[in-house]
């Protein structure tokens, strides 16, 4: 299993990522030569640890789970490129991630992954609100450029303080 950790920082907010590959095309099919996936990633399904936050104290875990038929995820260290979006539907804002890099030797006949994307106190309520609520809007991009299909979470409820 690949671990990665990455802290980065936004303003005075703090966003931490990693990244797990959780199996090389599925159990039992790590002899096969060729991929059973599309060489554009798909992002199957995006999960949240919680569907409602307080404004500035909650952390929310977003678990988006991908296939890559070439598995040619997240960069190296020393490549600043930007490859995995999450955009706030409410405000517009986009939060932009630098996955690592998935081993591209064990992962040549593609990769299923699951990436985990916490955010630390990034949800803010809008001004004169006592609660407020909104979806992200996530996407990604592997090494060859090619871009994943954009997938909705479920509306989250932010508690204003």
């Amino acid at each position: 299993m690949f671990k990665g950790k990455r802290r980065v920082v936004h303003g005075v907010l703090e966003v931490a990522f990693i990244l797990s590959v959780v199996g090389f095309v599925g159990t039992g099919s790590g002899c096969r030569r060729t991929s059973q996936y599309p060489v554009e990633p798909i992002i199957d399904s995006v999960h949240l640890s919680s569907r409602w936050v307080r404004a500035g104290n909650d952390t929310l875990l977003i678990f988006i789970y991908v296939r890559d038929g070439d598995g040619d995820l997240g960069r190296a260290p020393t490549d600043t490129t930007r490859d995995l979006f999450v955009q706030d539907l409410r405000t517009g804002f986009t939060y932009t991630y630098q996955m690592p890099m998935v081993d591209p030797v064990a992962s040549y006949r593609g990769v299923e992954a699951t990436i985990v994307v916490e955010f630390v106190n990034l949800l803010l309520c809008r001004p004169g609100f006592r609660e407020d609520s909104t979806r992200l809007e996530i996407w990604l991009r592997d090494r060859a450029g090619h871009e994943s299909n954009r997938v909705r979470t479920d509306v989250i409820r932010i508690g204003c303080l």
